[in-house]
């Protein structure tokens, strides 16, 4: 694998300083994409001036050459810093090298020198990268479309995949949405993802059509046409297991198991099976298939900051299984994976919002403030609810209900006014918006809202300080 993501590497660095040509001499070939199929779309590449590289061309030739950037993380890193910089100019021949590299990341597993952390970050901002380059591209006149893979730049796959002819019984559907709760999933963890659901395929015995096996809160437990599961997403990837006979029988162990009513389990506990969020349908389905652990490695949740409020609403933790960690289990492939580019600037600002809300919690011991009123609507409703909603959610107790329809409440608000006045501070402003200039506008209105705050009502100043200030909602416990 080391020798593979080198390749891919050094590949980058012929497109930065030579184009298409200088790949021929370095048998660069790996599944979907080979030195022939580079040179055959090299009008596509736009290739910098000498001038522009010859800074950064000697260090990575002798990183990749000699190892003297200590370790392979450290070097797919610095090739991915070189590509954010604008160092090169945005291809499809970068985009599809950007997607090898991904797979190759999450093929290694175990048996890299890289941490499961590393590989998730990686594969994160690879993934960015490849988000930003085709929004260019698009702005260019490239081709993308809004429904699921179809659009030829929307499409990234695996030698010649067909979506929906090629799938099996037992391929695993991540994907992800624009909505608050989805974004808050796939941040979740001490490592942010960008998948917040997922499914298991399957074919009706009656109907002979495709199904997905999946698990939704407020549902529980179900049996969806694939049409169902693809509406409204922005990303979607098709994963396989190594071996299609156990996960096939995984997929009709867990689709009998599912004649049953089941309800979706609101704590994450994958030691306990008798409620099933999504995930868990497909580790339960490979467990019950012939005990195949399934992810190797779980997500960590955060050690602080977030982990009193993940406990206040009954996550059960330290760990849980997110669609995320697939991507990093060398024993399922990525088969094809679909984008709807158009949308990825109204994902990078909700995602933006809860990636920053996580830093803040994590990093600077921001809290929710308790309020009143959100807790009396939650104590009302879980008392109205009764019996019903606590089997409903899995067995919990009054008390987390109570707490989750008070973080519930609290955490709308917070977001809808942080995004109103993201919105505000852009609204004069034309253009993409890539995740990490969200990511800053986010911080300027945190710091100068925390002075506003820090003015107006803890000094008795501050003239002026806005009336409804985020701080209102979330603010330092030491405040």
């Amino acid at each position: 694998m080391k020798n593979k993501v080198l390749k891919l590497l050094s590949a980058f660095l012929s497109l930065m300083v030579l184009g298409a040509s200088a790949l021929e001499a370095q048998d660069f070939n790996l599944s979907g994409i080979s030195a022939a199929d580079i040179k055959a779309t090299s009008a596509d590449l736009k290739v910098p001036a000498v001038a522009e590289i010859s800074a950064v061309t000697p260090a990575y030739a002798g990183l990749l050459a000699a190892g003297s950037c200590g370790t392979q993380a450290c070097a797919v890193r610095k090739t991915l810093d070189s590509i954010e910089s604008g160092v090169t100019q945005g291809t499809r021949n970068e985009m599809n090298m950007l997607f090898e590299l991904r797979r190759e990341l999450g093929r290694s597993g175990a048996d890299s020198s890289m941490s499961a952390t590393d590989m998730r970050e990686l594969i994160s901002r690879a993934r960015h990268l490849q988000d930003d380059i085709a929004v260019s591209l698009m702005a260019g006149g490239g081709l993308n479309s809004g429904e699921p893979f179809k659009g030829e730049l929307s499409v990234q796959k695996a030698a010649d995949f067909r979506f929906p002819d090629d799938l099996m019984i037992g391929d695993i559907m991540l994907s992800r949405g624009t909505n608050m709760m989805g974004s808050l999933a796939a941040r979740m963890s001490e490592t942010p993802g960008e998948y917040s659901h997922l499914g298991v395929v399957y074919r009706d015995t009656e109907t002979r059509g495709l199904v997905i096996l999946a698990s939704d809160s407020g549902v529980g437990a179900t049996v969806e046409p694939i049409e169902k599961f693809l509406a409204g997403r922005v990303r979607l990837m098709v994963m396989r297991y190594k071996d299609a006979g156990p996960a096939e029988k995984a997929a009709q162990l867990m689709r009998a198991r599912l004649e049953k009513n089941v309800p979706y389990d609101y704590s994450l506990n994958s030691d306990d099976d008798s409620a099933l969020y999504c995930t868990e349908i497909a580790a339960t389905g490979f467990k019950m298939a012939g005990q195949i652990k399934v992810p190797l490695q779980m997500s960590r949740l955060p050690g602080a900051g977030r982990s009193a409020m993940y406990s206040n609403i009954g996550i059960a933790g330290p760990s849980v299984f997110l669609p995320q960690d697939l991507e990093v289990d060398p024993r399922f492939e990525v088969m094809t994976e679909w984008t709807d580019y158009s949308k990825i600037s109204e994902l990078n600002e909700v995602d933006a919002v809860y990636g920053k809300m996580a830093q803040w919690m994590d990093r600077e011991n921001y809290v929710f403030t308790k309020n009143i009123l959100n807790q009396g609507i939650g104590r009302i409703l879980a008392t109205l609810a009764g019996k019903k909603i606590r089997d409903t959610v899995g067995g919990l107790g009054g008390s987390v209900i109570t707490n989750g329809f008070d973080y519930g409440l609290t955490l709308y608000q917070f977001v809808t006014l942080l995004r109103a006045k993201m919105d505000e501070s852009i609204k004069n402003k034309t253009g993409y918006r890539s995740l990490a200039d969200m990511n800053k506008i986010l911080e300027d209105i945190r710091v100068e809202e925390y002075r506003q705050y820090k003015d107006a009502f803890l000094y008795g100043g501050g003239e002026n300080a806005s009336s409804v200030n985020m701080h209102s909602y979330f603010k330092p416990r030491r405040m």
